[in-house]
């Protein structure tokens, strides 16, 4: 979930079995990013594998969102930035997944979904 303004995004990785994975990005200078462990103190997450899938549910309080950390409020209106991407991997091939064009390694730098709060 990136936050333009502060050119950051937090990263999280969820699947069967593992336990999360989740870094806070910061977009340094000359294309340098810097990654920092993140444990959110709100975040709740399952990941259920079912004969030909899997479900995956998240949920992070906006608090600890790049946008929100000074203890602002989610607003009407106001838009955040996501991009859900389904990973598959069998031996040594990989492949990803989303429901929107996926450029750049799944790196979308402009290319994240968009959803509007009501």
């Amino acid at each position: 979930m990136p936050e333009p303004r502060l050119r950051t995004y937090l990263e999280l990785v969820l699947a069967p079995g593992q336990p999360p994975y989740a870094k806070w990005v910061h977009a340094g200078r000359d294309g340098v990013f810097d990654l920092c462990d993140f444990s959110p103190a709100e975040f709740h997450h399952a990941v259920k594998r079912f004969p030909g899938g899997y479900r995956v549910e998240a949920a992070i309080a906006f608090r600890e969102l790049p946008g929100y950390l000074r203890g602002n409020a989610p607003r009407a209106g106001e838009t955040i930035f996501f991009m859900p991407v389904r990973t598959d991997r069998n031996g040594d091939s990989f492949r990803a997944t989303a429901p929107v064009p996926f450029l750049y390694d799944g790196h979308n730098i402009h290319g994240y979904m968009k959803g509007t709060l009501q």
